[in-house]
């Protein structure tokens, strides 16, 4: 399941226009290159006064609380992100799902319509808080950082998703290795008959049981999910051999 936003109307805006692909260059360098693309559409051409818009966004973003949510993380940030995250945890633990699919599908509307206007500024103000850190560092360090070093600082710091896969990922490759089977079945085997013998539950049972763990955590994340639509990962399990 994939929530889609529509820019069309911040890609209209003279002032908010140039923040996506800002945004992007932190989070998803391949979205960055689309949206600076479509910056040049003239079908996209800014309307209105930007410093109108510019007002009516500030005044926007102080209401919902996202500016003040990003000073409290760039002064305090693990106790705003324990403290952000708890409470998504703690929302997410109430949610109750229906047992017929109609029923599901009432409560995951009534969900999408409530959830995010509730915890949305909460998680941007954690995230602007990332991005003007980002900012600042490159900005000190300037040329004096060769290309793809602040990327790799980036994908080095404490909670990120991402490395902690990859991360998790490597213990199951070093578990697997120290098993006959499991090292048999990953030399052996290529990746779409171990995508078919895990989808059959007939991997060796070490290899099963880490990638079964492995998924039931990640299953839901994408490949490049920030941008354009990709297949989870439980779809895709070939993806991460």
């Amino acid at each position: 399941m994939r929530v889609f936003i529509d820019l069309t109307p911040v890609l209209r805006d003279p002032f908010g226009r140039e923040l996506p692909p800002r945004v992007m260059s932190v989070m998803e360098f391949r979205s960055q290159a689309i949206l600076t693309k479509l910056l040049d559409d003239p079908r996209l051409a800014p309307r209105g006064s930007a410093s109108r818009s510019r007002i009516r966004t500030i005044g926007a973003a102080l209401h919902t609380g996202a500016p003040q949510n990003a000073v409290r993380a760039m002064l305090r940030p693990d106790a705003t992100r324990k403290r952000v995250l708890g409470e998504l945890d703690r929302a997410i633990a109430e949610v109750r799902i229906p047992e017929t699919s109609a029923d599901r599908l009432d409560a995951y509307e009534r969900l999408i319509l409530t959830f995010p206007p509730r915890f949305f500024p909460r998680l941007v103000g954690i995230v602007l808080a990332g991005v003007l850190s980002y900012a600042i560092a490159n900005r000190v360090v300037g040329a004096r950082a060769r290309p793809g070093e602040m990327q790799t600082v980036l994908r080095g710091l404490p909670h990120n998703p991402t490395t902690e896969m990859d991360l998790a990922l490597w213990d199951i490759a070093r578990a697997s290795r120290e098993d006959p089977a499991s090292r048999e079945a990953l030399s052996a085997c290529t990746p779409a008959d171990l995508s078919s013998q895990y989808r059959a539950r007939a991997l060796p049972p070490l290899l099963q049981r880490e990638m079964m763990s492995f998924l039931e955590r990640y299953g839901h994340r994408a490949i490049a999910e920030i941008g354009a639509p990709a297949r989870c990962d439980r779809q895709l399990p070939t993806a991460r051999r």
